[in-house]
This record gives structure tokens, C-alpha cells and sequence, in this order.
């Protein structure tokens, strides 16, 4: 009897042992992309995350105060308004999807997540990719429930591109722009409907000589 309820408080043991590595993985993967972020935004082009299981790497520049710190930040409203804050806004929503998503690092500094995740606010993300280098995020969005490129473009102010149809008269959809504080919003809805938001593309504003 006494074996049977050692085993019973081992087996149990172990599961928690489980699922407390699951969450600081996943903790510590949002954190390392946005350490990635920031650093590639100060000029470090070689940025590496660490091996998960690893000591997790501390954020030093200020915006770290600002990082989402749960799930429950991470709306499609504060995906299109962050970024227009800057570099900065563009590591929250980094360090955000980092939160929801479970990211896999293709190679260093590159991260996607492919599995659909519903956030807060009922809304659902299809994908995101994530690099290489500061502010470069691709974000999908499933078209039920829709959210709608007229609230997009409240929150952003974005500028709807007149041309939606290549040389062939092939609808792609409309493409409103944003751009803010060196950072650049694009976003992309549903073909010949127009009645969803389908993507939005977080980059950096390319200077003219670049």
C-alpha cells in the first residue's frame, strides 16, 4: 500500500514538474524574441535566442516596462496600434504573439506559429511570422469572427491603396497603409468582398538611401 502511494505522489509530481517547464518555455521564448527585437532595433544583426531550458535573458532598454505581460493585452486592436508607436510598439506585439502563439524557431531569429489561437477579445489568428531583424511581423486573421477594415482603419488612420487588381483585372484585395514613428502598417483584406481583415505586415520604413 505504502509503494502504491508513493507511486500515486510520484506520477503526480511529475505531471507538474511537465506542465511548469511548458509554461516557462513558452514565457521564455516571448521574451527572447523580444530581447531579439530590441536588440536588432540597436543595431545588433546577429542576435541569437538562447537553447530553451536556459537562464532567460533580461530585457535592459526601457520598453521592457511596456512588454505585455498576458494573453489578455493581446487584441487585434492593440496588434494595429502598438506598431504605430515605433520600435518599441513593434517589440510588444512580438513579445504579445510570443504570449499566445507556441512559436518555433526556424533558424536564428526567425519564429513562426502556425497553429490558429483565439485571443481575448474572441477574434482569431490564422499564423504569424516573426524576423529577422527589428520590426518585421506578418500576422493572419480568420474571417469568422470578422473584424473589419473600417475599425482597422479608426484605430490606425491607414490609407486605402486605390489600385486592388493586377494588370489582369484579378482582385487581390485592398491594402490600407500606416506609418508612424519609422514603422509601417499594411493591411490586407478579404478579395472582392472587402468586408474582412485577412493580414496585417508590421516593417520598418525604408530611408531613401537604403
Amino acid at each position: 500500500m505504502r509503494i502504491q502511494l508513493q507511486e500515486l505522489r510520484d506520477d503526480s509530481c511529475n505531471r507538474c514538474y511537465s506542465r511548469s517547464i511548458t509554461t516557462m518555455k513558452k514565457l521564455f521564448v516571448a521574451t527572447s524574441i523580444a530581447l531579439i527585437l530590441v536588440s536588432g532595433s540597436q543595431g545588433c544583426a546577429s542576435t541569437i535566442a538562447p537553447i530553451p531550458g536556459t537562464t532567460p535573458p533580461q530585457i535592459t532598454s526601457h520598453a521592457a516596462e511596456s512588454l505585455p505581460t498576458s494573453k489578455e493585452m493581446v487584441t487585434v486592436e492593440n496588434l494595429l496600434r502598438w506598431p504605430l508607436e515605433g520600435p518599441e510598439g513593434a517589440d510588444k506585439v512580438a513579445a504579445g504573439l510570443g504570449q499566445v502563439f507556441e512559436l518555433r524557431e526556424l533558424k536564428p531569429s526567425w519564429f513562426t506559429g502556425e497553429k490558429p489561437v483565439k485571443l481575448a477579445d474572441n477574434y482569431v489568428l490564422s499564423f504569424t511570422w516573426i524576423g529577422p531583424g527589428p520590426n518585421r511581423i506578418d500576422i493572419g486573421l480568420k474571417q469568422e469572427p470578422c473584424f473589419s477594415p473600417e475599425r482597422a482603419v479608426e484605430i490606425t488612420g491607414a490609407i486605402m491603396d486605390p489600385v486592388f487588381r493586377t494588370d489582369h483585372g484579378v482582385d487581390f484585395g485592398r491594402t490600407y497603409y500606416a506609418e508612424r514613428n519609422g514603422v509601417l502598417i499594411r493591411i490586407k483584406t478579404t478579395p472582392e468582398t472587402y468586408r474582412c481583415v485577412v493580414s496585417i505586415h508590421v516593417s520598418p520604413i525604408r530611408k531613401l538611401s537604403e
